[in-house]
This record gives structure tokens, sequence and C-alpha cells, in this order.
């Protein structure tokens, strides 16, 4: 197998001896209601870029790769300027954020924090610990079956068929996985086996599931991926399990040379791709719904297991299903989910009060220390642009006082 950048190497010296490098180009019918920017290389972060993300906790902060596909590759932390409508118009100075060897990508947050990210040529999966600046788990998927090299990996969103399934897509294979993780002791997950492959095409990098609302593209049945080897953009129907059928593949955006990872900006719901190579340059999509975000604040309070993690998953828009997840609590433990209307900071023995409480629900978390609920955002208008405020609190032996809590988790419904 040819390295890939020699593959982007050789693509890029036969254009220069024909032709100009193309620009890329929306493909019809999604020219009509999609338009894209280019925001150039990113300050600070060595080519050729890798996967990106936003930051789980700050939705102005971008992590995105660099150094991708050799041993010192690394993420790096990039602040982000938002024009007056919430869109991406610039990026600032990039600081490094962790080290990540052959990054590649496949960037995205899955349970309990942890940032997962995929590594090339080396097929493996990296994952780091919030806090963390270097990988604290390295998994080779070769040993489940995944062929080739991994590309890109992502959790489905909740609404979605599959929700909550961890996906991974191999780029020099062109297969697509479900792949089983469960919890471990040390807080990262352990890869338990791998669906068998769905063959696709082009040499998959990024996978995005596009924010219900977006135009032409029907709510939950649409995944969105990015191609490095046709340097496209590409649009598949869903089938039951979250997963791409073959034969409906179109394109959505042409000419995207070394087109990389895929994240949806969760301010304005615009989707940003890296390149790599090709510029090194991140793209955006515009067109698409905004989704609303969650967002951590303030400080949980700790027990024999640190404090209790907090976050959301799912679209926040009016109608859609959510879910809010609790990770690395007291195993086996009972406490209280608060939904409140406004922050708050009450000193309560050890803990910080972060909501003015309203409504509460009973959570019992399993032996991982894991809990979560499902609830639906009302379909009302009245919900647009809607705050609210979550934190949980559980009875806890090895924490002061008995109890342990999260931070503050704030939920914005666009």
């Amino acid at each position: 197998m040819i390295p890939r950048s020699h593959i982007l190497s050789l693509t890029l010296l036969s254009t220069a001896l024909v032709a100009p490098l193309a620009a890329q180009t929306l493909e019809p019918p999604f020219d009509v209601d999609y338009s894209y920017i280019d925001l150039g290389a990113v300050t600070g972060v060595p080519g050729n870029l890798g996967g990106l993300t936003f930051l789980a906790s700050d939705p102005n902060t971008l992590l995105i790769g660099g150094s991708a596909n050799t041993g010192s590759g690394a993420i790096y932390s990039v602040p982000v300027t938002r024009g007056p409508l919430g869109h991406i118009t610039a990026l600032g100075t990039a600081t490094l954020f962790a080290t990540c060897p052959n990054i590649d990508g496949g960037l995205t947050y899955g349970p309990g924090g942890v940032l997962f990210a995929t590594g090339y040529s080396n097929n493996t999966l990296l994952q780091f610990l919030p806090g963390s600046t270097a990988p604290d788990l390295v998994t080779n998927l070769g040993t489940f079956g995944i062929g080739g090299s991994v590309g890109t990996c992502t959790f489905v969103p909740a609404g979605w068929p599959g929700s909550g399934q961890f996906k991974v897509a191999s780029y020099s294979a062109n297969t697509w996985h479900t792949v089983d993780i469960t919890a471990n002791a040390a807080g990262t997950y352990d890869v338990q086996g791998a669906t068998a492959g769905i063959a696709i095409s082009g040499g998959p990098e990024g996978i995005l599931y596009p924010p219900p609302g977006s135009p032409q593209l029907p709510d939950f049945s649409t995944v969105i991926v990015s191609e490095y080897s046709s340097g496209s953009i590409a649009v598949y129907d869903l089938d039951a399990n979250g997963d791409p059928i073959a034969a409906t593949r179109r394109p959505m955006m042409t000419g995207l040379s070394g087109a990389e990872g895929a994240v949806v900006d969760p301010v304005s719901g615009d989707m940003l791709f890296s390149t790599f190579g090709g510029g090194n340059r991140v793209i955006v999509v515009t067109g698409f719904a905004a989704c609303g975000f969650y967002q951590t604040y303030g400080l949980g309070c700790g027990g024999a297991s640190g404090a209790p993690q907090i976050a959301g998953t799912g679209c926040p828009v009016p109608g859609a299903p959510i879910t809010i997840d609790i990770t690395a609590g007291p195993p086996n433990a009972m406490g209280a989910l608060g939904l409140g209307y406004q922050m708050a900071n009450v000193p309560i023995v050890n803990c910080t009060l972060l909501i003015d409480v309203s409504p509460t629900v009973t959570m019992v978390l399993d032996a991982s220390g894991a809990g979560s609920y499902a609830t639906t955002i009302p379909n009302n208008p009245l919900f647009h642009q809607w705050h609210g405020y979550w934190q949980a609190g559980f009875f806890d032996a090895g924490a002061p006082f008995g109890v342990s809590a999260t931070a503050g988790l704030e939920l914005l419904v666009q």
C-alpha cells in the first residue's frame, strides 16, 4: 500500500503539470442551499492536518490534529472568532493540547468526556481522559478485524438510528464498522469486537450526522462522509443501524484535495472540514440547521473516584430527543439529576449547588459509575433559544460528608 503522503505528492505533481489545482465545488442539488468559506491554514499547527472537534467545555475552542500520520502527531487548541450570527470567521493561534502519535481523521468525544482519536498507518484507536496531555490507552484495531488502517471514528448522536453506537471506518480498506466498547476501571474504554465491514468508497476520513432541519437532508436519515482518496464530501442514506447504504452515495462537494476530518459547529450548525495537504486548510460549509449545544461550567465535588462527569448528547432543537449522561461516578450509587432554569452558586458542605433546582429525577448508577436520563425537548417554538441547566449529585461513601456531585451543564436549544 502506498502511503497517503506519497499519494498526495504524486497527485499534486501530476496536477501541476497539466492544470492549476482545482477548487472545491458544491455539487447540484446541494449548491442551491449550501455555500462554503475557506478559513485557510491554522497558525501554529504543523501540516499535515488531521481530525478536528470542538472542546467539550467550550464551543469557541477548536481542537485539530497536526503533523498527522507521523510519530510527532499532536492535537492543538485553537480559539475561534465568530460573526454576529455565530458563524466562524477566523481561527486564532494554536497552542499544544496533547501529543497524539499518528493522528488521522478521527477526533471525537465519547462517553465520560473521553476524547477518541484514530491513528494511521498503525491502525490504532487512542483515548484521552479529561485533562490528559498524552494518550491514556492505545488499541490496535487490527486485532478486532478492522483491515488496512483506520481513518476515522464517531459516536451516533441521540435520535439517529443506532444512537450511542461507536462507528469506525477504515481508510485503506474502505469499510465501515460498528465497534463494541465497554468501560474499564481506569475510565477509558476497552474494545470488545467489531462488526464485519460495510463496503463504502473514497477513503473515509470524517463522519458527520447532519443537524435535523438541514435542507435536502431528511431528519435522522443521512450521514456525511469526507473522502480523502476522492477529494469529496459525500452523502449516504442510513439503514436501521445508523450505517450508510452504499448504493445511495451522492457527492455534496468535489475537488476538496486531501479531505480529512469533519465536525459540526455546535453553535452555528455549520460543518468544518480539515485537509491533509491540499493547503492544510479548514473549510466551513454553511446552510445546515443550527443544533444547539452543551457546555459545562463550575466545578464538581469529588469522592473516592473524583468528581462525577456530566455531558449531553443529541441535537438540542425543539422536538428532538436528548440524553444527559453521567460517568465516573461512585459505582452503584443512588442520587438525583436536577434541572434548573438559572445558574446558581450556593456552597453546600463540600460541594456547590450550580442550578436553581426545579424538577429532579432519581438516578441509580451502574457498576462502572455511569447512568443516563433520556428526554425529549418539547416541540414548541417557545423553546427556541431556551437555556436549561443540569447538575447531578450522589451518595458517596468515599466523599467528605458522603456526597459527590457533577459540575453544571448548560443546554442551549436552537
